[in-house]
């Protein structure tokens, strides 16, 4: 017999890969929806996390993948562009980030935190879901 949770779980063919991750932290969540009833919350959010896809995927073909977290943040993995290096992909990012600034200032974007990570993940795959881990490198003293 076998069990699906198990056999669903594959990790992939190349599995690590560097990439951007831009986090993203919506300014005194808690305070702008706390009068608001579980529907306004749930529009206020879809609205907020579609403005953010609108804001940073200016090409449909751009590798982005854009991952809502904990309501009010946001996961947004930039991978490499087959013709693009290291640095193309950073400066991809920070423009997006750019865009997102603008966006705030203007009141067409709510205050957003956001960080970027430079680094390595690897994923696998769990059922429909890709399961994604980034790889922490200890610095080992001299």
């Amino acid at each position: 017999m076998t069990d699906p949770w198990h056999d669903s779980l594959h990790p992939d063919h190349d599995p690590k890969k560097e990439v951007v991750i831009l986090l993203t932290d919506m300014v005194q969540y808690s305070v702008r929806t706390s009068a608001m009833k579980p529907e306004e919350i749930r529009d206020f959010m879809i609205a907020y996390h579609l403005a953010i896809r609108d804001i940073i995927v200016v090409d449909d073909e751009d590798p982005i993948e854009i991952e809502p977290l904990a309501g009010d943040g946001a996961l947004v993995i930039f991978d490499r562009r087959a013709d693009e290096g290291r640095v193309e992909m950073c400066n991809r990012v920070v423009t997006a980030v750019e865009r997102m600034a603008r966006a705030i200032d203007a009141g067409n974007l709510p205050a957003t935190r956001m960080g970027i990570y430079l680094g390595d993940i690897i994923q696998a795959q769990l059922g429909e879901k890709t399961l994604k881990f980034l790889i922490t490198i200890e610095l080992q003293p001299a």
